[in-house]
């Protein structure tokens, strides 16, 4: 389903039919009314087919961006705005190409696609539907209002409910999903507001208008959605309790007709098959069932996106500025500096501590098990994910109290370590941390100096 404009409309396509390959089985049938949107729809089959690995990726690039722009946040660079886009930008392009990469062997039928559209063929193709669903392993409805009203989806229910249990139906309701993604851009846009207003004014407290009116508007757009999408459940739930085949809709008399009397051979009268769809739908022997797609878990991940990005850049934001407020920001003379000697010293770099190397080697070890073990691909997932983090926390660490380094050379600005730099940018570097210095209330900490000659 890479080519999205097979869903937008019910008119033929030249190329639709070359999209399609002989299969033994298919392992989605894709049940919808050509009156819903288009774009939904594609965006519908993007996050259903969608995984984890989505939010994983996000989480690493939002900390992969956090610890790039660490050496930055002292040099007025808007680190929380810098992660928030960057990681909303991961979010946004793994949400569009891992469905398309995991799924790329997956067989989807698509009556467009599948079925020749001249009139002949078509014909033939529509009598054997019964066959497609028959073989298919999965049934995804893309719920609309309409979609009872219309006599072929009906009929597909039909069919697939006769050789398959419920669990393989997945139904995916349509305004719910827009209510879903429409409350995640917001909260995005919500979120990316606040930070610009913090960073272009310095504070939010004079502001309180802006925080007001953004509220105001999250307020009703969640409001008015949630309205909706409750107003179209309630009728959607009366259309069921009062379903019947009858109502249904076809273009042409003559197949309606037809899929009337295979309906009633397969289950015996109209009213028993109506008793099926209600069973579905409604649960049974219960009249206040609430529906599985409400509280699902692609919708609470996809809302709770935005704030997947905000916690990890305050975190990473938190661990870089806590040495500016409990430890202090003198710039010491760096030991590799040229022309500089002290006594008891040498130019070489400073010995790393042993625990330090145990830490490093053990996620070493670590690191080797996790790549040579034979696990599940659960646990390995799980392993591979708690090694990630335990690394990029020690990396943070380690860039804390030594900079980063390659061959000798400074990769980002550490007040300890400046490196073969300038002398006009060693000093302006100098200059920006003791303003940052006299700007912000320190304790007091007594330190011995290194001594002199004339001591």
């Amino acid at each position: 389903m890479r080519d999205g404009s097979f869903l937008r409309n019910a008119e033929s396509h030249v190329n639709a039919h070359c999209a399609s390959a002989p299969v033994k089985s298919i392992d989605i049938f894709l049940s919808h009314s050509w009156l819903a949107d288009g774009f939904w729809k594609q965006v519908a089959l993007l996050i259903c087919c969608g995984s984890p690995s989505t939010y994983v990726v996000t989480l690493m690039s939002s900390m992969l961006g956090a610890l790039f722009f660490t050496s930055r946040i002292r040099y007025d660079i808007p680190f929380e705005i810098v992660v928030l886009i960057l990681g909303f930008a991961s979010f946004l392009l793994s949400l569009s190409i891992i469905p398309l990469f995991k799924h790329r062997n997956t067989m989807v039928f698509l009556d467009k696609c599948c079925i020749p559209q001249n009139a002949i063929a078509k014909s033939y193709g529509i009598s054997r539907l019964a066959d497609y669903l028959r073989v298919s392993n999965k049934l995804l409805i893309l719920w609309s209002p309409d979609y009872l009203e219309r006599l072929w989806c009906v009929y597909e229910l039909a069919v697939f409910l006769r050789t398959h249990k419920k669990e393989d139906v997945i139904l995916v309701n349509m305004n719910h999903l827009k209510l879903c993604v429409s409350l995640m851009l917001l909260q995005w846009f919500g979120i990316l507001i606040q930070r610009l207003e913090a960073y272009l004014f310095g504070s939010v407290k004079p502001n309180m208008l802006c925080g007001y009116a953004l509220a105001l508007a999250s307020a009703f757009s969640i409001g008015l959605g949630a309205f909706r999408c409750g107003e179209d459940w309630q009728k959607s739930s009366f259309r069921v309790k009062s379903f019947s085949v009858r109502r249904s809709k076809c273009s042409s008399l003559a197949d309606y007709n037809t899929l009337k009397e295979r309906i009633t051979a397969m289950y015996g009268s109209e009213t028993r098959f109506a008793e099926v769809v209600r069973g579905l739908w409604l649960g049974e022997g219960t009249e206040t069932h609430k529906p599985g797609w409400l509280l699902c878990r692609s919708s609470l991940r996809l809302m709770c996106a935005p704030y997947i990005i905000l916690g990890v850049a305050k975190a990473l934001r938190s661990i870089v500025t806590f040495d500016q407020y409990y430890l202090p920001m003198i710039p010491l003379q760096p030991a590799v500096a040229v022309g500089y000697s002290t006594p008891g010293f040498s130019e070489a770099d400073p010995p790393s501590s042993p625990l330090t190397g145990q830490v490093n080697e053990a996620l070493l070890w670590l690191g080797g098990c996790i790549a040579v073990s034979v696990v599940s691909l659960l646990l390995l997932r799980r392993l591979r994910i708690t090694f990630a983090v335990c690394f990029a926390a020690y990396s943070g660490s380690t860039y804390r109290t030594c900079g980063y380094r390659l061959f000798g050379y400074r990769l980002f600005g550490h007040p300890l370590y400046p490196g073969p730099a300038g002398e006009e940018q060693e000093k302006e570097e100098l200059l920006h941390c003791s303003k940052l210095h006299s700007s912000k209330p320190r304790p007091r900490y007594h330190y011995k100096l290194f001594p002199t000659q004339n001591e």
